[in-house]
């Protein structure tokens, strides 16, 4: 794949600011500057951090990413430098830090406006002298690294307030590259749609959809706030619930966006229960089982009712049961899912939960 083929494909866009994005990562790809790539979450700062690096001379290398924001601060030298055998308690083997692993390749350091101050002043320190001393070692190694960093942070607003080290900002942003929000590049949209329309289908195996005209209009006017990530998992979402559909409508996108409640008021009589949590509703149950909010009087509700239908035609609640972890129950409703080509009605009968379950836990486990 040539470099303008990679280019596009990996960070694609055709608005004046993507443009002059990509022509940025082209002329400091090929160089080993140290790069600080700034963007809200979700921008595809990653993304581009990959793109410099396999562009770059050092491709046939590692590019070793740590997220600066999971490394406590006791354990940074362990994480960064690494430990010998023996250096302290746990340390039953010798283990190699990733500044080494990184050694002749590109160090991607995400999130660096979370790390410590004394973690930044040992980074800064082992970058300047180019070799590291493992925990518990006696000698040094020299280390030849990149550096790549990414943050959704304001950098020089955190020198001001004594967050960040002035120094090792100036090492590590000799050149900056900033990736526009979603919302400041939404002519954009129509190719990142179909982009990440076409690799969903064909990971889960589903037919590539079109976009109704009210779906495309849904998009538009979204905000965005959680950028290009954001949009992926809504479609993600809508493309396995919706199955077997040659086409997505607003409908089905807004059924997977979460809900957003209103703030309850409370009652002024003073008997007057305690508000409810934000997940329940105040007791009094209706006498009668209430109609689905989007069905039409004496119309079957699309993707059906909420659970099965017992004797007599009135829902039977059914049985939920556990899956063990959070992670465990997500990739198996994930699984139901695909196996139901998104017909939840079928899928909340497999997993044993109610349809309003089912719901409740694809919108806790698919946000968007």
């Amino acid at each position: 794949m040539t470099r303008s083929a990679l280019l596009t494909r990996e960070l694609a866009g055709t608005s004046p600011a993507m443009v002059r994005f990509r022509m940025r990562v082209e002329r400091i790809a090929g160089t080993s500057v140290s790069v600080l790539i700034t963007g809200e979450t979700g921008t595809g700062k990653t993304t581009a951090a990959r793109v410099v690096h396999a562009l770059s001379q050092r491709s046939a290398a590692r590019l070793v990413k740590v997220n600066c924001s999971g490394i406590p601060e006791t354990l940074f030298e362990s994480e960064f430098f690494g430990h010998e055998r023996g250096a302290f308690t746990g340390a039953v083997s010798r283990r190699v830090g990733l500044m080494l692993q990184a050694d002749g390749g590109s160090l991607f350091l995400d999130e660096i406006g979370d790390m410590s101050l004394a973690g930044q002043s040992k980074l800064l320190t082992a970058l300047d002298d180019g070799e590291v001393r493992l925990v518990g070692g006696d000698s040094v190694e020299r280390v030849d690294v990149r550096l790549l960093s990414a943050t959704s942070r304001d950098l020089e607003a955190a020198i001001a307030e004594g967050g960040f080290r002035p120094d090792l900002f100036h090492r590590i942003a000799v050149v900056r590259a900033h990736l526009p929000p979603l919302r400041e590049r939404r002519e954009d949209l129509p190719l990142l749609v179909r982009t990440y329309l076409r690799k969903l289908a064909a990971r889960h195996g589903l037919p590539l959809p079109g976009l109704a005209p009210d779906a495309w209009s849904f998009l538009e006017t979204r905000p965005w706030p959680g950028n290009i990530r954001e949009l992926a998992h809504l479609l993600e979402a809508a493309l396995i619930l919706t199955g077997q559909t040659d086409v997505l409508r607003r409908a089905d996108l807004e059924d997977v966006v979460p809900e957003r409640r209103p703030p309850e008021t409370p009652s002024a009589t003073p008997s007057a229960t305690p508000s409810a949590t934000p997940r329940e509703t105040p007791p009094e149950p209706p006498t009668e089982p209430p109609p689905h909010p989007r069905a039409e009087p004496g119309a079957r509700p699309r993707g059906g009712s909420d659970a099965e239908p017992g004797p007599g035609g009135e829902p039977t609640a059914c049985r939920y049961s556990s899956f063990g972890t959070s992670a465990e129950e997500r990739e198996r409703i994930r699984e139901v899912l695909e196996q139901c080509h998104g017909n939840r009605t079928k899928a909340a009968r497999l997993l044993g939960m109610s349809r309003n379950t089912l719901r409740d836990r694809i919108r806790r486990y698919f946000p968007v």
